[in-house]
């Protein structure tokens, strides 16, 4: 128990460390292109290319897998913390818009399959009964309701 504790507080103090130094490098220095190499020492999978703007906040980043083409914007938080078993799946070709939130519980798998579009300030936290909007190519954008307890996406 000691030592996955350890493991855990030095996968995190990692975590900070990477995502500190480079979150907040502007875009016009080479910011996506240097958080894209620092970023694949954290993250359990991570594409290429993908484009992180800065101000994008991360936890629990060895349990966030991020596919290919994947644009994520400024002001969103990627939280998987919590339980071991917990995964944040990205697909190829997904754009996250700012300050949507994606927070996982216990044991939570969120899914987003390849070219969702996850529009502006969109919660995703699996406490309680949901409203999302999500936007995919070729269709009208789609009010879900989702329960914590059904599978989505």
């Amino acid at each position: 128990m000691h030592n996955e504790q350890y493991v855990s507080k030095l996968q995190r103090v990692q975590e900070l460390l990477v995502t500190t130094v480079l979150g907040d490098i502007p875009t016009l220095i080479l910011g996506p292109k240097l958080r894209n190499l620092g970023y694949r020492s954290i993250f359990a999978q991570i594409g290429s290319p993908v484009y992180i703007q800065n101000g994008v906040e991360f936890n629990g980043t060895s349990c966030i897998e991020i596919g290919s083409g994947v644009y994520i914007f400024k002001g969103v938080r990627m939280d998987a913390r919590g339980h071991k078993n917990n995964r944040i799946h990205l697909g190829n070709r997904v754009a996250i818009e700012r300050n949507v939130d994606i927070g996982s519980l216990e044991d939570t798998c969120i899914h987003i399959r390849p070219l969702a579009k996850i529009n502006y300030g969109t919660i995703l936290d699996f406490k309680n009964l949901l409203f999302i909007s999500i936007r995919y190519p070729n269709e009208v954008t789609k009010l879900l309701c989702i329960d914590s307890d059904l599978d989505f996406l």
